[in-house]
């Protein structure tokens, strides 16, 4: 059988169930009323910058060669060709906002990109040569 918490924790949870219920009352009538919301809450815009930094030709050369890997093989290993690569790396094209993502991801956390070079590693019986 559960237990009960105490009488207190009871009326602290119904309280709060009630302001929900009212605030919730309040604007179903206000909506119905057509007034403005603004006017009766308070409303907040919350502006996120969640664009990924941008990444110039030598800081995606450095990231690479951060990982020791050639361009064929750090072009494999975030899915986009080596010719891609090239063009990010000469300034010919910037990464796209998600290869920008990517490398900012990588960037911050390379310990599963470098698992994963190993992994591939061990796996590639030429690699034992």
């Amino acid at each position: 059988m559960a237990h009960r918490q105490n009488n207190k924790d009871d009326r602290s949870g119904e309280r709060i169930a009630d302001e929900i219920i009212d605030g919730l009352t309040e604007f179903r009538d206000a909506l119905r009323d057509g007034d403005p919301i603004e006017q009766r809450f308070t409303v907040r815009t919350v502006e996120l910058r969640l664009d990924p930094k941008p990444f110039s030709p030598e800081e995606v050369r450095e990231l690479r060669r951060s990982f020791r890997a050639s361009q064929t093989i750090f072009a494999r290993l975030i899915g986009v060709s080596p010719s891609t690569l090239r063009n990010w790396e000469q300034g010919l094209q910037p990464p796209p906002t998600w290869g920008r993502r990517l490398l900012e991801l990588m960037q911050r956390d390379p310990a599963p990109w470098t698992r994963m070079l190993e992994e591939a590693h061990k796996s590639n019986p030429a690699s034992s040569n």
